[in-house]
Order: C-alpha cells, then structure tokens, then sequence
C-alpha cells in the first residue's frame, strides 16, 4: 500500500470516527435526559400520593376536632 492510498484511507477513518462519536455522544444525552426525565416522573408520583395522604390527614384532623367541639 503507498502512502497516498494509505492517507486516504487514513482519512475517511477518521472522518467515520468522528461522525460515530458525535452520534454515540447525542444518542448518550437523550438517553441520560430520559433517565432523568423518568425520575422526576418518579418523585412526582410520590409527591402526588404524599399530597393525597396529607391531605386525607388534614380532613380527619379537621373533623375530630370539629366532633371535640361538639361534645
């Protein structure tokens, strides 16, 4: 092989490798922001069924001490 063909070649390596990492890097992104993105839905589901929860508890609060007064 003569050193033409050899840095042609040489050179759409490279290229294809630097195409690959770029896609490999923006494919990572999206797949770290969907990840995180599933978290937040995670902690927001939580947060939900602790607003029920406390909100379940303010209502039985209120209405022991709305059956307290009464007697």
């Amino acid at each position: 092989m003569d050193r033409r063909k050899f840095l042609a070649v040489h050179e759409k390596a490279k290229l294809s490798l630097a195409t690959l990492n770029d896609f490999l890097t923006k494919e990572y992104v999206k797949t770290k922001t969907l990840e995180e993105t599933f978290q937040l839905i995670n902690d927001l589901h939580n947060l939900e069924a602790q607003q029920v929860q406390i909100e379940t508890d303010k209502s039985n609060l209120q209405t022991n001490a709305f059956q307290s007064r009464k007697r």
